[in-house]
């Protein structure tokens, strides 16, 4: 059981969590560990660097996605429309700089889930964002290592609790040694899932009891909210209890908006519009149970994607999350009083379900969730025009 409230801070916001992450990076003196879906050359990226560089802790590990090898900025680096972007074509190659420049000072970087050839594996992804510093602290959220990431509207929790930290420490290990699994503990007031991406819909199925379980309330945060998530939330408001989706209005991914307004409006929710871009993911059940990690609730992370999730319990842990986030959100958004386009709608939903489609074969056709070791070389560095 979480014993002291200090132990669990929420952080809102790149500021708040840059600034605590800055000084415990610097503070160490034994051991730095990193996990994220993309890590980028930016001035984030590169500050991240820079302090894990000034620490005297002799181990220091990073494990980034392949995603970061082929999609930079939002943008996918080998499409014919970027290849004569200059400003992404630069960022490229501050990438590979900055993690040559840690290897030289004797850190490690380690590239989780290869593509495959014709990128086959590519939606099979490691979304976990993780950091675990000396087996004394550790974050988990929804933050990666970019510029843009950190522009948008996000939080992490910073953890202390010995037993948690330990728990989330050999998970990266397992992961750093390419032996992943899934894997769970309770801690009483503080219930975590670590997905693995091959087995993840069993412990989704206990996620979604929760979820459905609902008697007075659900209040759901997520840009990218998908099947089957909508369709097992439709039946709340059907019995009386409901929802209130709040979901960016300045969503970057087009598709996934088009369905995900048409999909809420027709299923009873009441959507809520974030002003800006919201990448926050969150589930706070009848103000019982607070859900978070780096699952968006959509069919990748129920399908095949690597995730961490926790489950809080804890009512002062819920009250932060209420006073912090929660009701400044909601004061923050609009209604969505509009009509969603049902063509548009849709078509989205076809496109989704084909590429839900090409994630049961990947994990099919893949035996092993293999660690691409290779980092020079990475990535193939476009030529200058």
């Amino acid at each position: 059981m979480v014993q002291h409230m200090n132990s669990v801070e929420l952080l809102v916001d790149a500021d708040a969590f840059w600034h605590r992450l800055q000084n415990d990076l610097q503070a160490a003196d034994h051991e730095i560990m990193l996990q994220m879906m993309t890590f980028e050359g930016d001035r984030t990226g590169q500050q991240v660097i820079e302090a894990m560089l000034a620490s005297e802790a002799p181990c220091k590990q990073i494990l980034v996605d392949n995603y970061t090898r082929f999609i930079q900025s939002d943008k996918f680096i080998y499409h014919p429309k970027y290849w004569s972007d200059q400003d992404l074509k630069t960022e490229v190659r501050q990438t590979h700089a900055m993690f040559e420049a840690l290897i030289q000072e004797g850190g490690q970087v380690r590239f989780t889930n290869p593509v495959g050839p014709f990128l086959i594996h590519f939606v099979g992804r490691s979304h976990k964002k993780l950091i675990v510093i000396d087996n004394q602290i550790a974050y988990i959220g929804g933050f990666n290592f970019s510029d843009h990431n950190f522009a948008w509207h996000d939080l992490m929790f910073r953890l202390e609790d010995p037993a948690i930290v330990e728990f989330l420490r050999a998970d990266f290990m397992a992961t750093w040694q390419d032996q992943s699994q899934p894997s769970h503990a309770d801690f009483g007031d503080c219930e975590f899932f670590l997905l693995n991406g091959r087995t993840n819909e069993a412990t989704f199925a206990i996620l979604l009891d929760l979820l459905c379980s609902a008697q007075k309330s659900l209040h759901i945060i997520s840009p990218y909210l998908t099947f089957p998530f909508c369709a097992a939330l439709a039946e709340l408001p059907q019995r009386g209890v409901p929802v209130t989706l709040l979901t960016p209005e300045g969503n970057n991914k087009g598709t996934v908006r088009d369905y995900l307004l048409w999909e809420a409006q027709r299923s009873g929710f009441d959507v809520r519009l974030y002003d800006g871009m919201s990448h926050m993911k969150a589930a706070l059940v009848d103000d019982r149970y607070l859900v978070v990690g780096s699952s968006n609730f959509d069919f990748l992370s129920y399908r095949i994607e690597e995730e961490v999730l926790a489950i809080f319990s804890n009512p002062t842990v819920i009250e932060t999350f209420r006073q912090q986030v929660l009701e400044p959100d909601l004061a923050r958004c609009r209604p969505f009083d509009g009509q969603a386009s049902a063509l548009r709608g849709w078509l989205s939903y076809g496109i989704l379900r084909a590429v839900e489609t090409l994630a049961l074969f990947s994990r099919r056709i893949k035996s092993t969730q293999v660690i691409d070791t290779a980092v020079r070389g990475y990535p193939v560095m476009p030529k200058e025009s």
